[in-house]
């Protein structure tokens, strides 16, 4: 029986392990795409370089505040149910103690 048990937990990690590889090679050609696609922008765009480089540094500045306003509001809703999970523990296990 055991045998059988370590045939599947192989199988299963088989599994994992090629669809790992899969979303590993499909985010590569994400990073690489959107790498060629931005140096092609860049090179044959009709802007001066003075623009690009003013223009990308705007609009990565706007991203950048952008994620961070996100990012804070994540860990707010994040503490928030945090307590409501541990308010809500704690309310059961005085309730077992009674």
């Amino acid at each position: 029986m055991s045998d059988d048990t370590s045939s599947h937990e192989n199988d299963s990690r088989a599994g994992k392990r090629k669809k790992q590889g899969k979303l590993d090679k499909v985010l590569m050609g994400i990073v690489i795409g959107g790498a060629i696609g931005s140096v092609l922008g860049m090179t044959l765009s009709p802007k001066s370089g003075k623009e690009n480089r003013d223009y990308v540094f705007k609009k990565s500045s706007e991203t950048w505040e952008k994620s961070r306003a996100l990012l804070g509001e994540i860990v707010t809703k994040k503490q928030q149910k945090k307590g409501f999970w541990h308010r809500l523990n704690e309310f059961i296990y005085r309730k077992k103690q009674k």
